[in-house]
C-alpha cells in the first residue's frame, strides 16, 4: 500500500500541477517509507522534449537545471523555449523547501504559488521498495546510474512512466507521459556531484504566498472521486498555513 500510494502520488502530482516538469520535484514529496541517509548534493540537468506521431524527431520545449542539497531541499530554474526549440521566451523558479512546502516563484506579480507540501525530513526509497511497488516494470541505467522503472497507464497511449535512482535521493531521471498521438519526455543529460558545482541559496524570494492554484487542485480531486485523499491533502495544507503565519 505505500509503494502504491506513493506512485499514486505522482499522477496527482501531474494533474494538480498542470505542467509536466514539476513532476521532477513533486514525485517524491510523499514518500512514507523507511528513511535512508540522504546522499550528498548534486546538480542534474534535463532537458523536456516533445514529439507527435506527425512529426519527425523531438522538439526541445524546456532546459531544467535541478540543485539538490545534501538535506533533501532543492532548487529548480527552467529554460522555456519557443515553438523553434531555440528562442528562449520565459524562465521560472520552483524551490522545495522542508516542512513548507513546493513553490513556484510569479516574478510578475511578486509572490509564491504552493504548488505542494513538503515533509519535514524528506526519505529515500530503498530499491526493495521500488521493485514491490505494483506498478514497477523493470530496470534501467541512466548516466550509469541504477533506475527502477514504475509505469501506470490508462491505455497504451495514455501512460507516465518515471525512473527513480535511488543512489540520487530517488530523484527521477527520466520521465515518459504519453498523451494519445504526443508524447513528453524529461530525461537526465548530465549529474554533477557536490564538489563540482557552486552551491545554489535556498531562500525563497520574501514574497506572499498564494495557495490558490493548489486549492482549486484539492477541489477537482473531490469532484473526481478522491475525497479522502482530499481531505487529507486539505487537512495538512490548513496546518501548513498556519505554520506560515
Amino acid at each position: 500500500m505505500i509503494q502504491k500510494n506513493y506512485f499514486k502520488f505522482i499522477a496527482v502530482g501531474l494533474f494538480l500541477l498542470g505542467t509536466v516538469s514539476l513532476v521532477v520535484g513533486y514525485s517524491f514529496n510523499y514518500l512514507n517509507i523507511q528513511a535512508s541517509n540522504l546522499s550528498s548534493g548534486f546538480k542534474v540537468t534535463y532537458h523536456q522534449t516533445g514529439e507527435n506521431s506527425d512529426s519527425s524527431g523531438r522538439l526541445l520545449q524546456a532546459i531544467i537545471e535541478r540543485q539538490q542539497q545534501s538535506n533533501g531541499e532543492w532548487k529548480e530554474t527552467v529554460l522555456w523555449f519557443d515553438l523553434d526549440g531555440k528562442t528562449v521566451v520565459k524562465k521560472t523558479e520552483k524551490y522545495a523547501i522542508n516542512g513548507r512546502g513546493l513553490y513556484k516563484v510569479d516574478e510578475q506579480n511578486k509572490r509564491l504559488v504552493f504548488l505542494g507540501l513538503r515533509p519535514e525530513v524528506p526519505v529515500v526509497p530503498a530499491p526493495e521498495d521500488l521493485r514491490k511497488n505494483p506498478d514497477f516494470v523493470r530496470e534501467d541505467s541512466i548516466l550509469g546510474y541504477q533506475t527502477f522503472v514504475s509505469r501506470q497507464a490508462f491505455d497504451e497511449s495514455n501512460f507516465t512512466e518515471v525512473y527513480a535512482a535511488p543512489s540520487l535521493q530517488g530523484v527521477p531521471l527520466k520521465i515518459i507521459i504519453g498523451s494519445g498521438e504526443s508524447k513528453t519526455i524529461i530525461e537526465a543529460v548530465k549529474v554533477e556531484p557536490e564538489d563540482k558545482i557552486i552551491s545554489t541559496s535556498m531562500e525563497t524570494p520574501n514574497y506572499p504566498i498564494s495557495y490558490e492554484s493548489f486549492e482549486k487542485g484539492i477541489k477537482s480531486m473531490e469532484r473526481g472521486g478522491n475525497v479522502q485523499e482530499a481531505e487529507q491533502m486539505r487537512q495538512e495544507l490548513n496546518r501548513r498555513k498556519d505554520n506560515e503565519r
